[in-house]
């Protein structure tokens, strides 16, 4: 069973709601050997250059693009299950279990990567992604059939996706040192990820565009 089916079928289920005939799922799916995707479009697979995650997909196999955020907020009926923290997309194989991705964009400006750091009441993006990346998947394992779905699957890994946008004035190069500036190691977030980890053996991992994620790499 996909993985877009078996979310339809039990998520409801655990949270005590029903599925409506007028519910639609966003689902789209490729085999494109690299491809981007982007949260609040009109699609979610885009052409080169428009998206905020990369992907490879060298043996070009069908993957399974879930938009989840839009999913969890059909519920309408339901606090529990419509409201609250939750990843924008889930990826998927459609022919085998080999790996999981829950992917977690952020699209911002280079001069706002000092919020990834600042360390306030609520924390800053890397650490707000990792909490979201955990909120999901404590919310899909509501539901038995989805936990153990997750369990017998290879490999599962909790994607931070990131691109940013250059300034007015900035060249290529002031991005790629503000870029490496924010990468040397560091702060608090980075001890807060460090010293936590995510529920049902999930991997967090941070990718700035357009460096793609390797589908290949979640197999291993």
């Amino acid at each position: 069973m996909r993985f877009s089916e078996l979310l339809q079928k039990t998520y409801p289920q655990a949270y005590n709601v029903k599925w409506k005939a007028s519910y639609a799922m966003r689902v789209e799916e490729t085999q494109a050997e690299v491809f981007e995707i982007r949260d609040k479009a009109v699609t979610i697979l885009q052409t080169d250059g428009e998206g905020v995650a990369c992907f490879s997909n060298p043996n070009a196999e069908r993957v399974e693009v879930i938009d989840f955020e839009h999913f969890v907020n059909l519920f309408t009926q339901s606090v529990k299950a419509g409201q609250g923290k939750k990843c924008d997309f889930i990826l998927a194989p459609a022919d085998h279990q080999g790996y999981i991705i829950l992917n977690e964009l952020s699209h911002l400006r280079k001069e706002s990567l000092s919020q990834f750091r600042e360390k306030n009441e609520s924390g800053g993006k890397q650490e707000k992604s990792f909490l979201q990346l955990e909120f999901t998947i404590n919310r899909l394992c509501k539901s038995k059939e989805i936990a153990d779905r997750i369990d017998s699957t290879t490999r599962k890994i909790a994607l931070f996706s990131v691109r940013l946008k250059k300034g007015n004035g900035d060249s290529k190069d002031s991005t790629s040192r503000s870029l490496e500036t924010f990468l040397r190691p560091a702060t608090e977030q980075e001890t807060f990820i460090m010293c936590n980890k995510l529920p049902h053996e999930f991997t967090y991992v941070r990718l700035f565009y357009p460096n793609p994620f390797r589908l290949t790499e979640a197999m291993q």
